[in-house]
């Protein structure tokens, strides 16, 4: 069993019927596979935010392999379903799903935050499957909210998702966004919150108790 450094270098797509058999088991292996790409993205890089990118594997495994309509050959499908990093920083991982998922070529994660690439250490909208570019933090449920509020006055069935950082709910736009997803009655947007417990400056808990 290779470890998960040693996987770094030898990461391969294979085909989920041929390494497991309940789909619980294969949305492990594809949240491993996920841990694996970030690394080698951010060794790449030579620097990046582990922790945020390890944090949101299984959470991106669960979307893009079980959950989110959408179709890489068709990066642009007008009723694919949307999904946004709020927790730009956490983007290591975004790529290595994305990937993955076959929107671009693995090997691009070799020139993550390099000279030319588009995939740097936050969202680019130019990259394709990346809905919007993020890294100030606490923006992105407000854009969520604008894409579902346009899907239900446009009757369309796309559906949004966001993910937030634990911390990131300490700015107070996400609470004025949340009010005005209740208000609009918007159920095709889902948030969802990364809590792993930890922010740049301390505990979450330390910090600002949720």
């Amino acid at each position: 069993m290779l470890t998960l450094c040693a996987m770094i270098d030898v990461l391969e797509i294979t085909p989920m019927d041929l390494r497991a058999e309940s789909k619980l088991e294969q949305l492990r292996l594809h949240a491993r596979d996920i841990r694996c790409a970030s690394m080698r993205a951010l060794r790449a890089a030579g620097s990046g935010h582990v922790g945020g990118a390890m944090s949101a594997a299984d959470l991106l495994a669960a979307l893009y392999f079980d959950w989110l309509r959408i179709d890489p050959s068709q990066p642009n499908w007008p009723d694919r379903d949307r999904f946004v990093l709020s927790k730009g920083h956490g983007n290591a991982a975004l790529s290595a799903v994305l990937a993955l998922a076959g929107f671009f070529p693995l090997e691009d994660l070799d020139r993550f935050y390099g000279m030319a690439s588009p995939l740097g250490m936050h969202p680019d909208i130019k990259v394709p499957g990346m809905e919007m570019s993020t890294g100030g933090l606490g923006h992105g449920l407000s854009i969520g909210v604008g894409m579902a509020l346009g899907a239900a006055r446009q009757a369309r069935a796309f559906r949004t998702v966001v993910m937030l950082g634990d911390g990131e709910l300490q700015e107070g736009s996400n609470w004025e966004a949340a009010m005005s997803a209740a208000h609009f009655k918007l159920n095709q947007l889902l948030a969802i919150v990364d809590f792993n417990k930890v922010q740049q400056s301390g505990d979450v808990a330390t910090m600002m108790q949720l």
